[in-house]
C-alpha cells in the first residue's frame, strides 16, 4: 500500500472546506470597521492558533476514504505488514478530528459572544445565533475531546507494541523489530526527525510524550532486552539435547513463534486494542456527521430547518 501520510502544502490557500463560514468571519474580523465589537479578537486569536493551523495539509482523501482503508487493513484479520500505514492513516484521521473540533469550539466561540453596536454606524452585528439545541450539542462535542484524544494516543501506542512484538516472534524477520522500536518510539534525540517520517509523533503535549517515552522503556525491556536473554537460554538447552537442533525452527513440535508469545505475552490483548479502534472510529465518524448536517456546505442550519427537510 502506497503510503498516504499527508504531504505538506506551500500555497496560502486554505481548502474550500474552510472558506464557509471561516472565511467570512476572517474577513469580518480583520475588517479595521469590525474592531469595535467586543469579542472579535478572542474569535481572532482562535482562529489563527487552533484553526487555521489545521486547515494545512489537509487529506487528499476524505475521511470516508481514511476510514475505508483502515478498515481494509484491519478486517477480516490485521495486514501486519501494512502497519505503518494504518498508523499513518489514523494520524490523518485525528488531524480531521481535531480540525472539526477546532470548527466547532469556533461556532461556540462564537455563539456565546455578545457583540457590541458599531459606533460609527450604530448598526449592530450581524450574527447568526445557533438554537439552544445546537448549542447543546456543541458542547455534548466538545466534552468528548479529551478523552477521545487519549483514546486515540493509546491506540496508536498498543498498535506500535503489538506490530513490534509479532515481528520479534518471527524468527524470519525478528531483526527489524529494533528498527520498528525506534521508528515508533523514538528516542528523544530523534524524535523530530520520525515526527516527519510518521505523523503520529506530531504536535504531542509534554504528557503525550512522557507516555511514549514510558512505552519505549516497557517495549524495550521486554521484547528486546529479555528476549534476547531467552533465546540464548533457549539455545542453549536445545544445544544439550541436539546439537544439531535449529530453534528457531517453526515445526510442528518446536515452535519458537509459538514458546515467544507463550514467554512474552503482551499486557494489551489484541481483542480489546481492536475494540479500542472501532470505537475511535465510530466517534470521529459521528462527530463528522453530526458537524457536517449542521453546517451543510459550511453555513448554519438550524436543527428545526433540518428536520423539517424531507428525506431525499
Amino acid at each position: 500500500m502506497t503510503s498516504l501520510q499527508p504531504q505538506p502544502t506551500t500555497g496560502p490557500e486554505e481548502p474550500p472546506d474552510l472558506q464557509e463560514p471561516l472565511e467570512r468571519l476572517r474577513l469580518a474580523i480583520t475588517d479595521d470597521s469590525s474592531k469595535t465589537f467586543e469579542g472579535l479578537e478572542a474569535i481572532f486569536t482562535f482562529y489563527n492558533e487552533r484553526v487555521k493551523s489545521l486547515a494545512s495539509p489537509s487529506p487528499k482523501a476524505p475521511l470516508f476514504v481514511l476510514l475505508y482503508a483502515i478498515e481494509s487493513i484491519t478486517a477480516p484479520t490485521m495486514q501486519w505488514s501494512s502497519m505503518e500505514d494504518l498508523l499513518a492513516l489514523l494520524a490523518q484521521v485525528e488531524r480531521e478530528r481535531r480540525r472539526y473540533m477546532g470548527l466547532a469550539q469556533l461556532h461556540s466561540l462564537s455563539a456565546s459572544t455578545v457583540y457590541a453596536v458599531n459606533k460609527a454606524t450604530g448598526a449592530p452585528r450581524n450574527v447568526p445565533a445557533l438554537s439552544q439545541r445546537d448549542q447543546e450539542k456543541l458542547r455534548r462535542m466538545l466534552a468528548r475531546d479529551a478523552g477521545t484524544r487519549v483514546r486515540y494516543r493509546l491506540l496508536v501506542m498498543r498498535l506500535g507494541e503489538a506490530h513490534i512484538r509479532h515481528v520479534r516472534a518471527r524468527p524470519e524477520i525478528s531483526h527489524e523489530a529494533p528498527a520498528l522500536l525506534s521508528k515508533y518510539f523514538p528516542v528523544p534525540e530523534d524524535a523530530p526527525k520520525r515526527a516527519r517520517e510518521l505523523a503520529i509523533h506530531a504536535d504531542l503535549s509534554d504528557e503525550e510524550v512522557q507516555q511514549r517515552d514510558g512505552m519505549r522503556a516497557y517495549v524495550t525491556q521486554s521484547v528486546i532486552k529479555d528476549a534476547s536473554e531467552w533465546d540464548q537460554r533457549r539455545r542453549e538447552f536445545y544445544h544439550k539435547l541436539n546439537p544439531d537442533f535449529d530453534p528457531m525452527q517453526n515445526g510442528e513440535f518446536s515452535s519458537y513463534t509459538r514458546d515467544f508469545e507463550a514467554k512474552f505475552p503482551s499486557n494489551f490483548a489484541w481483542s480489546e486494542t481492536r475494540d479500542m479502534l472501532d470505537t475511535y472510529v465510530e466517534r470521529v465518524e459521528n462527530l463528522a456527521g453530526a458537524y457536517e448536517a449542521m453546517f451543510p456546505n459550511g453555513v448554519y442550519t438550524p436543527a428545526e430547518e433540518r428536520e423539517a427537510k424531507p428525506e431525499p
